[in-house]
């Protein structure tokens, strides 16, 4: 098989300076996203592959962190860049009980975005068998094992980390010599399931999962992950104690395992969160303070020394290892007064501008220190706009910035909320079933043909009762039409509260979410068309969507990739407003 063509551009890491690294203890790539990183993932084992013919053992893991690999993988494959057919694979896990064909499953999950769409022999797939009768799950672990050393050993496994540190399914506690065995899952990784099960009683208590053992045996780990969410605990496993207690800080102790990550994950680890502390290692360290370095030193400082930021000294300065920063930067008032002002100075009660004295349009004009509040926050002194706010879900925008959208509609500006999905399967079927209830009183009491709600609710009652772990607890179409309305209903009414107008509240509904299972389908030209259609309408001078974008695979970022699309191809289109509209990001549920 001949390398990957010269057009096949594979990311590089982000420059980082050794000396800065060294509390890693696990050797770590870091690249600006998820996708760069799972691409330079993915070509490390195609070239690994390419260069032994194919005979490769790898070890896969499920969940959202390897899917970017497997898309790269799958598209490798198909334009002959890597073949799979003397590849032999293992899993890392399955739930347990589970059968293969439950959309949960890890079965399922492999099909859907790999196996289906490679050149692979079935023969060579080896997943946990989430059916095997209990008194057998011994002889079948055992035997999993045996089939991995058959295969010659695994060449390279590669590993995502849960919030409790564990890798495939061994949770706090599990031995650092445990095989592939059933396991009791902990309370945190059943919870973080609970989503893909429509409730945490759904999610099984047990699972089939390889050993720490058997994953050290590995020939070569790669350890990913990806978003904010991950930067503690992984921050934790690469710095800290290597310790049975976190399963994943035991990979310190391999001799070939890398971590891979994307820059919201790496936000935990010393060279980003406070690398001025290495000068207790090394005294020639020079850390280089930048602008944001500055002011995340001394908020920082202001945290561990419990003060406000201008009542900090010298001597905090220098007890607390940032002697250099003085240096740099000269008298620690100066310091602080540098990092308040330039955090107050974020802080504005005009959200779409303020005219100044001379009444131009500038977005940063500093309030007159004369003026009295009444007169700072009169209506008539804002720069009126018209703002459409873009929410993923209906109650991302007010959770999020529900005080803003107020402030927005007080001081006179034409606000639009624009809900982009329905949210529907976040509805709990409980309230579904007090609202059928609450239709039937509805039309006793008008007389509204009481018999005809009273039979169809019933109706619909049932198909609660048909729901299956089969079918993954998946709601009916009409079940799923119901919990739209409702959450679609709360959106109205919480945009009214904002002081939005009715007629400016804008529902979407975009195809790509509407599978009624937790996984979405990718974003399409026709969620696109959609966006751009209410784009159109409105013709914002100001846009809110939600920033939230670390999360490769998440509703949020598919939500504002729409938007960034739509407003990309409506300027190609040559709609000129678009080239003026300001775009902001909030960051919240």
């Amino acid at each position: 098989m001949s390398s990957p063509p010269l057009e096949v551009q594979i990311p590089q890491p982000v420059a980082r300076d050794p000396k800065l690294c060294q509390n890693e203890h696990i050797p770590t790539k870091v690249y600006k996203t998820s996708t760069d990183a799972s691409i330079a993932a993915a070509h490390e084992i195609i070239d690994l592959i390419n260069q032994k013919d194919g005979k490769v053992v790898l070890g896969l893991a499920t969940g959202s962190t390897p899917t970017e690999i497997y898309s790269e993988l799958v598209r490798a494959c198909k334009n002959g860049e890597v073949s799979f057919k003397n590849v032999k694979t293992f899993n890392l896990d399955e739930y347990y009980p589970m059968k293969p064909d439950q959309f949960q499953s890890y079965h399922h999950f492999m099909n859907e975005v790999l196996f289906n769409h490679i050149d692979i022999n079935r023969e060579n797939v080896h997943i946990p068998d989430g059916t095997c009768p209990v008194d057998k799950i011994e002889e079948f672990c055992t035997n999993y094992e045996k089939q991995i050393e058959e295969a010659g050993g695994l060449d390279l496994q590669i590993l995502g980390i849960g919030r409790s540190g564990h890798i495939g399914f061994n949770e706090p506690g599990s031995p650092a010599t445990s095989k592939t065995r059933k396991i009791y899952l902990d309370s945190i990784t059943r919870l973080d399931a609970a989503g893909d099960f429509f409730g945490m009683e759904h999610v099984p208590t047990q699972a089939i999962t390889m050993g720490v053992g058997t994953i050290m045996k590995a020939k070569r780990l790669l350890l990913l992950a990806f978003s904010e969410g991950k930067a503690k605990i992984i921050a934790k496993a690469i710095e800290g104690e290597s310790t049975e207690l976190c399963a994943a800080s035991l990979l310190q102790r391999h001799c070939n395992t890398t971590a891979i990550l994307d820059l919201p994950a790496s936000s935990e680890l010393t060279y980003y969160a406070n690398p001025w502390t290495l000068s207790l290692k090394d005294s020639t360290l020079n850390v280089k303070y930048d602008k944001p370095l500055i002011k995340q030193a001394v908020v920082w400082l202001a945290l561990q020394c419990n003060k406000p930021i201008l009542q900090l000294t010298s001597n905090d300065y220098y007890n607390h290892h940032l002697n250099a920063l003085l240096e740099q930067c000269g008298s620690s008032e100066s310091v602080n007064l540098f990092v308040f002002q330039s955090i107050q100075d974020t802080i504005s009660g005009w959200p779409s501008g303020k005219m100044s004295k001379t009444t131009t349009r500038e977005l940063k004009v500093y309030d007159h220190p004369t003026l009295d509040r009444k007169t700072l926050y009169n209506p008539e002194m804002a720069i009126h706009k018209k703002i459409a706010v873009f929410s993923p879900h209906p109650d991302d925008d007010v959770i999020s910035m529900g005080a803003t959208i107020q402030r927005l509609c007080e001081q006179g500006n034409e606000v639009h909320t624009v809900y982009e999905t329905s949210g529907a399967i976040a509805v709990w079927d409980d309230d579904v079933k007090r609202m059928l209830h609450f239709t039937d009183l509805y039309a006793k009491l008008l007389n509204i043909e009481p018999e005809k709600y009273i039979k169809k609710n019933e109706e619909i009652m049932g198909l609660f009762e048909g729901k299956t772990a089969e079918e993954g607890y998946q709601d009916r179409r009409i079940v799923l039409e119901i919990k739209r309305i409702m959450r679609e209903t709360e959106a109205v009414d919480a945009s009214l509260h904002c002081g939005v107008k009715r007629e400016n509240v804008h529902l979407l509904n975009l195809p790509f979410y509407q599978t009624g299972q937790i996984v979405k389908n990718p974003v399409s030209q026709s969620d696109i068309e959609i966006v751009k259609k209410e784009l159109l309408k409105i013709q914002p001078e100001m846009i809110y969507a939600a920033g939230d974008l670390t999360d490769p695979h998440g509703t949020h970022r598919k939500c504002t990739r729409c938007v960034l699309k739509a407003l990309e191809q409506l300027e190609k289109e040559g709609q000129e407003w678009v080239k003026k509209v300001e775009i902001w990001l909030y960051r919240g549920a």
